[in-house]
């Protein structure tokens, strides 16, 4: 609470210097300056370790909610897999009912050329063509 007393006290006396120089005057502008950067500086000693600590005591939180949405993604990519059917893996990979095993893998190349996360694709559009490409894969057997 002395802090902020102090905070106010800084920019009073600012303000009253302020009034009495010139608006022009070098020196009035330092003096601004000046309490603006005490001002500052009694806030952050003020308030930054309380601010830090609560930042602190977040971040097992933050880690947490993190790893679950992880845990969700993959679950959620585990199940598109299971459900997908093989007409779907043909629309994936837009192939014919009759593809053989090389039109399914240069299909998967292709469409994996073009969508692969590293290359700034969509993961989910990656796991669901490696999807298709397995799914298909084992038809032509």
């Amino acid at each position: 609470m002395i802090y902020v007393m102090l905070g106010v006290l800084v920019a009073a006396l600012i303000s009253f210097f302020i009034y009495k120089m010139k608006a022009g005057d070098r020196r009035a502008n330092d003096a601004v300056k000046m309490g603006s950067l005490l001002t500052g500086l009694l806030f952050v000693l003020r308030f930054a370790p309380n601010m830090l600590a609560n930042l602190l005591m977040l971040v097992p939180a933050l880690l947490h909610i993190l790893r679950q949405q992880e845990k969700a993604d993959i679950s959620s990519l585990s199940a598109t897999n299971i459900a997908m059917t093989v007409e779907r893996a043909r629309q994936i990979l837009d192939v014919s009912a009759g593809a053989s095993h090389e039109e399914v893998s240069a299909a998967f190349k292709k469409m994996m050329l073009k969508n692969h996360p590293d290359q700034g694709g969509s993961r989910y559009i990656a796991e669901q063509l490696i999807s298709a490409k397995e799914i298909l894969l084992k038809q032509t057997r």
